[in-house]
């Protein structure tokens, strides 16, 4: 798995890392990995939930 996970590092340009920073750059791509599983996939761009800031009009 070290290697493999190496692999990973290095394609991302982080061929340097010490052991200790692999365990974190681990923990972090497994727990990035789990949350792109329960994003939904093939949604329609019509039913995405809409992310619209709106000021309020302020009363003259």
């Amino acid at each position: 798995m070290t290697e493999e996970l190496r692999g990973k590092a290095r394609v991302l340009g982080l061929d340097r890392l010490t052991e200790e920073h692999l365990a974190q750059f681990e923990c972090a791509t497994t727990g990035m990995e789990r949350h792109l599983q329960r994003l939904p996939r093939g949604m329609p761009a019509a039913q995405e939930p809409a992310h619209v800031y709106r000021a309020k009009v302020e009363a003259s």
